[in-house]
Protein backbone atom coordinates (compact mmCIF):
# COMPACT_ATOMS: atom_id res chain seq x y z
CA UNK A 1 0.00 0.00 0.00
CA UNK A 2 1.65 3.22 -0.99
CA UNK A 3 -0.13 6.20 0.35
CA UNK A 4 0.42 9.87 -1.23
CA UNK A 5 2.61 12.23 1.07
CA UNK A 6 0.05 14.71 3.15
CA UNK A 7 0.51 18.09 1.38
CA UNK A 8 0.55 21.32 3.14
CA UNK A 9 -1.51 22.87 5.25
CA UNK A 10 -1.97 25.61 3.53
CA UNK A 11 -1.00 26.71 -0.20
CA UNK A 12 1.32 29.64 0.83
CA UNK A 13 3.37 26.91 2.89
CA UNK A 14 3.24 24.79 -0.17
CA UNK A 15 4.56 27.58 -2.55
CA UNK A 16 7.11 28.73 0.42
CA UNK A 17 8.74 24.88 0.39
CA UNK A 18 8.80 24.72 -3.19
CA UNK A 19 10.51 27.76 -3.13
CA UNK A 20 13.21 26.71 -1.13
CA UNK A 21 13.62 23.58 -2.39
CA UNK A 22 14.28 25.31 -5.97
CA UNK A 23 16.76 27.32 -3.73
CA UNK A 24 18.46 24.25 -2.32
CA UNK A 25 18.83 22.75 -5.63
CA UNK A 26 20.69 25.71 -6.98
CA UNK A 27 22.55 25.99 -3.73
CA UNK A 28 21.49 29.30 -2.94
CA UNK A 29 21.44 28.65 0.48
CA UNK A 30 20.73 32.40 2.24
CA UNK A 31 17.86 33.25 0.15
CA UNK A 32 16.19 29.48 1.10
CA UNK A 33 16.68 30.56 4.84
CA UNK A 34 15.21 34.40 3.12
CA UNK A 35 12.24 32.44 2.17
CA UNK A 36 11.47 30.68 5.47
CA UNK A 37 11.81 33.95 7.45
CA UNK A 38 9.48 35.81 4.74
CA UNK A 39 7.23 33.18 5.61
CA UNK A 40 7.38 32.90 9.19
CA UNK A 41 7.24 36.57 9.81
CA UNK A 42 3.63 36.59 8.00
CA UNK A 43 2.19 33.87 10.75
CA UNK A 44 -0.24 35.38 13.74
CA UNK A 45 2.25 33.19 16.05
CA UNK A 46 5.60 32.72 14.25
CA UNK A 47 7.57 30.03 15.57
CA UNK A 48 10.62 30.56 17.80
CA UNK A 49 10.86 32.19 21.05
CA UNK A 50 12.63 35.57 20.69
CA UNK A 51 13.42 35.51 16.32
CA UNK A 52 13.46 38.27 14.69
CA UNK A 53 11.96 37.06 11.31
CA UNK A 54 12.11 40.42 9.85
CA UNK A 55 16.15 40.48 10.20
CA UNK A 56 17.09 36.84 10.19
CA UNK A 57 20.55 35.79 10.19
CA UNK A 58 20.70 34.00 7.00
CA UNK A 59 24.85 33.46 7.35
CA UNK A 60 24.59 31.21 10.28
CA UNK A 61 21.87 28.96 8.19
CA UNK A 62 23.43 29.21 4.75
CA UNK A 63 26.68 27.88 6.83
CA UNK A 64 24.60 25.40 8.38
CA UNK A 65 22.65 24.42 5.27
CA UNK A 66 26.51 23.93 3.62
CA UNK A 67 27.25 21.35 6.32
CA UNK A 68 24.66 19.38 4.94
CA UNK A 69 25.13 19.62 1.36
CA UNK A 70 29.36 18.97 1.80
CA UNK A 71 29.33 15.63 3.42
CA UNK A 72 30.63 13.31 0.80
CA UNK A 73 28.35 9.94 2.75
CA UNK A 74 25.14 11.17 1.01
CA UNK A 75 24.16 8.65 -1.83
CA UNK A 76 21.49 10.42 -2.93
CA UNK A 77 20.68 14.38 -2.84
CA UNK A 78 17.62 13.53 -1.74
CA UNK A 79 18.42 12.60 2.12
CA UNK A 80 20.42 16.00 2.50
CA UNK A 81 17.81 17.89 0.67
CA UNK A 82 15.47 16.71 3.26
CA UNK A 83 18.01 17.40 6.11
CA UNK A 84 18.34 21.00 4.62
CA UNK A 85 14.47 21.65 4.89
CA UNK A 86 13.90 19.56 8.54
CA UNK A 87 16.68 22.23 9.68
CA UNK A 88 15.09 25.17 7.83
CA UNK A 89 11.51 24.22 8.89
CA UNK A 90 12.51 23.51 12.58
CA UNK A 91 11.22 19.63 12.45
CA UNK A 92 12.45 16.61 13.99
CA UNK A 93 11.67 14.25 11.12
CA UNK A 94 11.64 14.46 7.38
CA UNK A 95 7.97 14.80 5.85
CA UNK A 96 7.09 12.56 3.16
CA UNK A 97 6.65 14.94 0.70
CA UNK A 98 10.16 16.16 1.51
CA UNK A 99 11.56 12.56 1.33
CA UNK A 100 9.90 9.59 -0.19
CA UNK A 101 9.40 6.59 2.10
CA UNK A 102 11.53 4.03 -0.96
CA UNK A 103 14.53 6.77 0.28
CA UNK A 104 14.41 5.44 3.85
CA UNK A 105 16.43 7.92 4.71
CA UNK A 106 15.22 9.59 8.18
CA UNK A 107 18.28 8.44 10.14
CA UNK A 108 20.74 9.89 8.12
CA UNK A 109 18.47 13.04 7.05
CA UNK A 110 18.66 13.56 11.17
CA UNK A 111 22.00 12.86 11.56
CA UNK A 112 22.92 15.93 8.96
CA UNK A 113 20.84 17.96 10.82
CA UNK A 114 22.93 17.39 13.99
CA UNK A 115 25.84 18.13 12.14
CA UNK A 116 24.29 21.57 10.81
CA UNK A 117 23.53 22.63 14.36
CA UNK A 118 26.68 21.87 15.77
CA UNK A 119 29.16 23.89 12.78
CA UNK A 120 26.51 26.98 13.34
CA UNK A 121 26.91 26.52 17.21
CA UNK A 122 30.61 25.93 17.00
CA UNK A 123 30.63 29.19 14.47
CA UNK A 124 28.34 31.01 16.96
CA UNK A 125 31.11 30.39 19.38
CA UNK A 126 34.45 31.69 17.61
CA UNK A 127 32.30 34.56 16.35
CA UNK A 128 32.16 35.36 19.98
CA UNK A 129 35.60 34.60 20.87
CA UNK A 130 36.84 36.68 18.16
CA UNK A 131 34.83 39.54 19.61
CA UNK A 132 36.19 39.78 22.89
CA UNK A 133 32.88 38.11 24.67
CA UNK A 134 34.44 34.68 25.53
CA UNK A 135 38.04 34.80 26.92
Amino acid sequence: MNRQPKPAKTPELAAAEAAVLERLANHDFEDAARVVAAYESCQPVPRGIGVDWNKPDVSGDAAALRTIYDGDDNPSIAIPTAAAMMYLWGVSKPYRRWLSREAEGDAEATKLVLRAYVARQSAAFERARAQGFIP
